[in-house]
């Protein structure tokens, strides 16, 4: 059946039937074949590497928009020609010669979707016109194999034509069978740069063996077998086609003509994946031999799917294999390669056999002290450890903290820590020569010598190896200078209602009052002569009578203490500027699809009034706004909403809004200039900063989530009023930036002369490490370069477990002459999951 469909879809090549506007021609009726009309001219979609081609994409179809993502690297793969993606609803009366993709309020592909059944699509070509339709993911995956194997097959930079029809593909009878005799191998294929997916096929493996008595082997993609069995996203052209068109929650597990494949974008979606095999294999009628038919291809989400016995089911069934959902770090060091647990475990004994000893290393100007790394000269940075004459001298502020006591220093503000061990009763120092490596070891700890000794299961030799390691991490850079002792904490979660409660997966959703802190915002104004600081972040509560929250909190003593001085309920992604000396929180409702919502607070009156906008403009972060040219201009994920500063900014007719950012940008213009493969979603260009270059451009800078690629933004121009956002030229729109998957904002600085950002920098090759956060410059937007190291985890941890439940976060920041404020969403100590915030701390760079 699959060769006759290969030999069907070549010979329609030039060959579409039925007018899409001709709704009277029937489906066909005799099992799905083609239906035969009058040939008519061609529409030609490309010639001499031109085309007056725009492609249409429903506005809330994500697989439309990836779809047309696809389509148009195709197109621009075979023809060299780049057709632009608009967003259809705005665009349909607009454009004449279209290539239209989803969206079932359009009449003319309702008739398409008429005519398409379950894992099947649709094509219709009239005047000036070319239309697809699929509803599900596998009718996408067959759809693109259409336009690889038959639309382009005979295409170049010459000429691409596509006949006047309809063509609705056949009914799909693609089946496999399983042989329920073990007398078949079958091979469970994950991917072999997934470390995590390992030990999770074999649990897989050993339940399908169990249930179904189906004998399975493990293997990575390295190699072709027969009887695949594909389990996530591996090298196989059915799997990273089917990536595309799965999102957060989205499984599908099913036929793929002679492979199943179980693809999922959590291992709770590969969990229901995996069981609804098990389920297919168990329930079919014959004994010997289970047939699986492309008909019973599954495709759900498991974020949406009710709270109900069946989901419970579901989960119970995915602790069989994954164990405990406890917690994300728990998760990951499940999965995590053998040799990060064996050094998760050592670490985790040496914090242990420390005690209350403290590790310093000749050269550093850090110690090791109750499983922290510390500085020991905590207002100069460059102070180090020395060695003198065979004695160990260390900067006298730390140490003299560790003994209680003031030790008496030299001129330079340097303890002889040997002499002093010598002369202490309570205290011994052990030192490793050829390591340069010191200990205090209090009496109630054991010696660290001889290196040979054995505690808890590791000898003292591989505790002090391990130590070293600790002042000589590359993945975890020392920052030159002390901008982490400024640290203030403006909300700090009680350990009771700390995020980790939230991890346990609970069907019924009735956990109570799980706490998080998102989105900090900072601003400073002068308020009687002083500089005064507002701070404002999100206090989300989920579970039942879940809420957010925005609190705006202001220091008066440069952070030492803070008031709370308003609450907006149900708001969120608020930017925080003023506007003729009142404040405005700029974001979104928490509801409703993200609409345009302002909080305006009066310094004066300590009072706080809010608009709903109603407004749709996607979501968005506390980024930079941007006041110029008599206007204000906040960014967001869906468009750029501007004012003027005159106006009353609590009127919806007082804002404007630019185009879509999303149909400039697109994954297919990402790998043009990048050459990097990305998936297009709803949030591939997100949280944009506004700012102003020094000749009046204004630009907006976008995070361009580009999973599991990072490190590029998408770089816009602005035209003053706000109206229309285009790609920047110079870069081509594609710009590459020093930082991981994470929100940053951007500031212009007219004294320096540089535009400045705060960023989480990637030492670890990881998309999501948010632990080291960094100080990034650049003179045009284009050229960036990190100039400093601002704060990094110094909790002693393996660094992938640091890197799994620690965060700086979502920065904002504000420069107040020459000071340079930021506030951060901080995941830190007691935590469970590097994303949800327990602490919102400011930092201070003077």
């Amino acid at each position: 059946m699959k060769i006759r469909i290969l030999c069907l879809l070549f010979a329609l090549t030039m060959l579409f039937l039925t007018a899409c506007q001709d709704s009277s021609t029937p489906p066909a009726t005799d099992g799905g074949e083609t239906e035969s009309v009058e040939k008519t001219e061609p529409i030609t979609i490309v010639e001499n590497q031109k085309s007056d081609y725009v492609i249409l994409a429903g506005a809330e179809d994500a697989y439309a928009k990836t779809f047309a993502s696809v389509l148009q690297a195709s197109i621009y793969s075979t023809c060299k020609v780049f057709l632009p993606i608009r967003n259809l609803e705005s665009n349909m009366q607009n454009t004449t010669k279209k290539i239209i993709i989803g969206s079932d309020k359009i009449s003319e592909v309702i008739d398409l979707k008429t005519r398409t059944t379950k894992n099947n699509f649709s094509v219709s070509v009239a005047e000036n016109c070319l239309i697809f339709y699929a509803n599900d993911p596998t009718g996408f995956y067959r759809m693109e194999q259409y336009v690889d194997q038959t639309l382009l097959s005979n295409a170049s930079s010459t000429k691409l034509e596509a006949t006047i029809g309809i063509y609705v593909s056949d009914s799909v009878t693609e089946s496999l069978d399983f042989r329920k005799d073990a007398s078949t191998v079958y091979h469970l294929i994950y991917d072999k740069e997934n470390t995590d997916y390992r030990m999770f096929a074999k649990m897989i493996a050993l339940q399908i063996e169990k249930e179904c008595n189906i004998k399975i082997e493990v293997n990575t993609d390295e190699k072709k077998y027969q009887n695949e069995i594909i389990l996530g996203k591996v090298d196989r052209d059915v799997s990273i086609k089917l990536s595309k068109y799965l999102y957060e929650g989205d499984y599908v597990a099913g036929v793929f003509g002679d492979t199943y494949v179980i693809y999922a974008d959590s291992v709770l979606g590969m969990s229901f994946g995996a069981f609804s095999l098990i389920d297919q294999i168990t329930e079919a009628s014959n004994t010997n031999i289970a047939t699986l038919s492309i008909s019973q291809n599954l495709f759900d989400n498991v974020t949406k799917m009710p709270k109900d016995k069946a989901y419970a089911d579901g989960v119970a069934k995915a602790n069989l294999l994954m164990g405990t959902y406890s917690s994300y770090q728990d998760k990951q060091m499940a999965a995590a390669g053998v040799e990060i647990r064996k050094d998760h475990a050592l670490v985790t004994a040496l914090v242990e056999r420390m005690g209350g000893s403290l590790a310093v290393l000749v050269g550093s100007s850090s110690a090791l002290h109750n499983g922290y790394v510390v500085k020991l000269d905590r207002k100069d940075y460059s102070k180090a450890t020395k060695l003198i004459d065979n004695h160990v001298w260390v900067p006298s502020d730390y140490v003299s903290e560790y003994f209680g006591k003031t030790l008496a220093a030299n001129a330079d503000g340097y303890v002889d820590l040997t002499a002093y061990c010598e002369q202490t009763s309570g205290y011994s120092l052990f030192y490793h020569s050829s390591l340069k490596l010191a200990i205090v070891v209090p009496s109630d700890v054991k010696s660290f010598s001889p290196p040979s000794t054995e505690v808890n299961g590791y000898s003292n030799l591989d505790y002090i190896v391990r130590m070293v390691e600790f002042f000589n991490n590359e993945k975890m850079p020392e920052p030159n200078n002390n901008v982490e002792q400024t640290r203030s904490v403006v909300e700090d979660l009680p350990d009771e209602q700390d995020a980790k409660y939230y991890y346990n997966y609970d069907y019924n959703n009735s956990y109570e009052g799980t706490h998080t802190l998102y989105s900090p915002a900072i601003f400073t104004r002068q308020e009687n002569g002083k500089t005064v600081i507002y701070a404002a972040y999100e206090y989300v509560i989920r579970g039942k009578g879940g809420s957010c929250d925005v609190i705006l909190k202001r220091s008066a003593d440069d952070g030492k203490t803070w008031e709370q001085v308003a609450k907006v309920a149900d708001m969120h992604f608020a930017s925080l500027t003023e506007v003729n000396g009142k404040l405005y929180l700029i974001g979104n409702t928490t509801g409703g699809g993200n609409r345009f919502f302002i909080a305006q607070y009066d310094p004066t009156t300590k009072k706080c009034i809010t608009a709903d906008m109603g407004t749709l403009t996607g979501g968005g972060a506390p980024n930079s706004v941007l006041i110029a040219n008599g206007r204000i201009y906040k960014a967001f994920n869906d468009t750029v909403a501007s004012a003027s500063v005159s106006s009353d900014l609590l009127n919806k007719s007082s804002w404007s809004f630019s185009n879509n950012p999303k149909e400039l940008a697109t994954a297919a213009l990402y790998k043009v200039i990048t050459g990097l493969n990305a998936q297009q979603h709803e949030k591939f260009i997100e949280e944009g900063n506004v700012v102003q270059a020094p000749n009046g451009q204004i630009y907006v800078m976008y995070r361009i989530n580009a999973q599991s690629t990072y490190g590029y933004v998408a770089l816009f121009q602005l035209t003053a009023d706000g109206s229309t956002l285009t790609l920047e030229t110079t870069s081509g729109g594609i710009v590459k930036f020093p930082y991981t998957q994470s929100k940053f904002s951007l500031v212009y600085d007219e004294s320096l002369g540089k535009y400045i950002s705060l960023a989480s920098l990637s030492t670890m090759g990881y998309v999501h490490q948010r632990n080291v956060l960094g100080l990034v410059v650049s003179e045009d937007l284009i050229n960036w370069e990190v100039v400093d190291v601002l704060l990094v985890d110094r909790q002693m941890l393996n660094e992938y477990y640091s890197m799994w439940g620690h965060a700086f976060q979502y920065v904002d920041f504000v420069l107040e002459g020459d000071d340079l404020y930021f506030l951060v969403r901080e995941a830190a100590g007691d935590s469970y999951f590097y994303h949800e915030g327990n602490y919102i701390t400011m930092y201070k760079i003077d």
